[in-house]
């Protein structure tokens, strides 16, 4: 398996490339996605007040789908390096509640980045691009489907800040 981290400058590229993503294969199971609570109300397209939605992907008459689907159903956490973050999928969202936990130390998303093996620099620069209005994407995936996520990816290297692969 392997762990692919990428933090995109902008919301429309990072719905973009997990779009592309997806039709290429990944399960979305395996996809993980933050993003600064301010940013997130200020870019993408939802409903706020009705988003609370955990059994449907439907906010009153509209229909979420990918990016904004797995986002908008989160509660925020609050984080001592990172502010208010949404947190999405298996992975984030632990990460995102030991981020907010001050019973750890070092305690903030860069030591619950580095304790999924991202190294400081790595970790640094997606705390930092999170709080500059960027959107942090990471997929797990079959080590067969890392050429395919490196090809669905290619058009979007302009776009990403900071990415870093695990094993």
């Amino acid at each position: 398996m392997k762990t692919f981290f990428w933090l995109f400058e902008r919301y429309p590229d990072a719905k973009a490339a997990l779009r592309e993503l997806l039709d290429a294969g990944i399960d979305a199971e395996e996809v993980n996605a933050m993003i600064a609570v301010k940013t997130a109300k200020d870019v993408m397209d939802v409903n706020w007040e009705k988003a609370d939605v955990h059994v449907t992907d439907e906010i009153g008459k509209q229909r979420l789908t990918g990016l904004d689907a797995l986002l908008a159903r989160e509660q925020p956490v609050s984080t001592p390096d990172a502010d208010e973050i949404y947190a999405a999928g298996k992975v984030a969202t632990i990460a995102g509640k030991t981020a907010s936990s001050a019973m750890r130390e070092p305690h903030g998303l860069l030591g619950a980045l580095e304790d999924l093996n991202v190294p400081e620099p790595a970790a640094r620069a997606f705390v930092e691009g999170l709080g500059r209005g960027g959107v942090l994407l990471w997929v797990r995936a079959e080590d067969e489907l890392a050429v395919s996520i490196s090809d669905t990816l290619q058009g979007q290297q302009a776009d990403i800040s900071a990415s870093y692969t695990l094993g």
